[in-house]
């Protein structure tokens, strides 16, 4: 099957006049959401989340994962995350709680929880019933939605503490799954072929069973700081990250089958 080039819209063309929209409570949280992120790039960069260790070991950073008994967490300042077992672990605070996947035993998997932190030997969550606590032996995994606000942050603290902006440092390994393929779309829901391409591959990250991940991050406009900092100019984009989460190729302007194919090939070696 060959897909369509894309003709990369005017960036006036993706900014209609705030009248022409119709308000709804989805674009007020958004709005609200955007003032909050503004305000957290003129304020100093903070961390995100706190674990501490059984042996009284405190480390500021962000949870990225819990999965095979181990939590995966990215220490403020260093490019690259650290697995620890659950046994070392006494406590996880996140802030602000973040949506997450959670699969237990014996136990319904959820699709959507707020994870707020684990306090051995429970997880801790918010669902749209009240808080959830599950024990830690019936943990299977915690996986994170993408979540552009801790994003966000994470923009803020790479610029502060004058790390390169390339899609190795901290700032971008929040959208990543260590140990498979990854494939990030930079995605505006106003371009059609956007939104047709990015069904596309994410299918075919669908097909392969779990050994290639999607993560879709939407931009509000050429002007998003996720567009600034990492230079994306046209849409869609596919970005395909190897197992180690370093960068394999990129799909910018051809997004034939055959374009597709050849990414996630090269992303698997």
């Amino acid at each position: 099957m060959t897909m369509p080039r894309t003709i990369n819209p005017s960036p006036h063309h993706l900014r209609p006049s705030p009248l022409d929209i119709p308000c709804s409570i989805f674009d007020v949280r958004r709005i609200l959401s955007l003032l909050f992120l503004s305000l957290s790039l003129l304020l100093p960069a903070r961390a995100t989340d706190l674990i501490t260790l059984i042996d009284g070991t405190t480390l500021e950073g962000t949870f990225v994962f819990y999965k095979n008994e181990q939590f995966e967490f990215l220490p403020a300042g260093a490019s690259k995350s650290t697995r620890t077992p659950q046994s070392r672990v006494s406590a996880l605070t996140l802030a602000p709680p973040v949506q997450s996947e959670l699969r237990r035993r014996g136990g319904k998997n959820l699709a959507a929880a707020a994870f707020t932190g684990y306090q051995k030997p429970n997880f801790l969550f918010t669902t749209d019933t009240g808080p959830l606590q599950v024990a830690g032996m019936q943990m299977v995994s915690v996986v994170p939605h993408a979540d552009m606000q801790r994003e966000m942050q994470h923009l803020a603290d790479a610029d502060t503490s004058a790390r390169s902006a390339t899609p190795h440092d901290a700032a971008f390994r929040i959208a990543l799954h260590t140990g498979v393929v990854t494939v990030v779309h930079f995605h505006m829901p106003d371009v059609v072929s956007s939104v047709r391409q990015g069904n596309y591959v994410r299918d075919r990250c669908a097909a392969s069973k779990g050994k290639i991940e999607f993560t879709r991050i939407e931009l509000s406009g050429w002007d998003d700081p996720v567009a600034t900092r990492y230079k994306i100019i046209s849409v869609p984009q596919f970005w395909f990250f190897n197992r180690d989460g370093e960068i394999a190729t990129k799909l910018t302007d051809r997004f034939t089958s055959d374009d597709i194919d050849a990414a996630f090939n090269a992303s698997k070696h």
